[in-house]
């Protein structure tokens, strides 16, 4: 589980985010945020803020199924990227089809481990600088 506030086109928005086991999926529960990361529900729950996040996004693709974006993290000193197809649970076929054209235009393979979502990537680079 995630929580996280953003702040995009003005406004602040919280949100919990709930990852599959699998982490295939993810399912978003909106969350009171009263002034940004000073007063906001989460605060009121006693958590924390760990660090910051930006994600730069650029739209490769859309159609009404799904869209592939292509995302540049930074985070906690710290720079990755990440390809996004993102699609409602009814698109997913179509998804998987356009995954694998991916995969094609690459001329690379999928990996044999499965993949950290971005939160995942956060909290073990937060947790290695915590360490130091």
């Amino acid at each position: 589980t995630t929580c996280r506030i953003r702040f995009k086109d003005g406004e602040y928005k919280g949100t919990i985010k709930r990852h599959s086991i699998d982490f295939d999926h993810s399912t978003e529960t909106d969350i009171a945020v009263y002034d940004g990361i000073i007063k906001n529900a989460f605060i009121d729950m006693g958590l924390t803020l760990k660090g910051e996040l930006f994600t730069e996004r650029r739209m490769i693709w859309k159609d009404t199924a799904c869209e592939v974006v292509l995302d540049k993290n930074i985070y906690l000193d710290h720079e990755d990227y990440e390809l996004e197809i993102e699609y409602e649970p009814m698109f997913e076929q179509d998804a998987a089809r356009i995954f694998k054209k991916i995969l094609n235009l690459l001329k690379t393979h999928i990996p044999s481990q499965r993949v950290q979502s971005k939160s995942e990537r956060f909290f073990a680079r937060y947790l290695s600088k915590e360490r130091r």
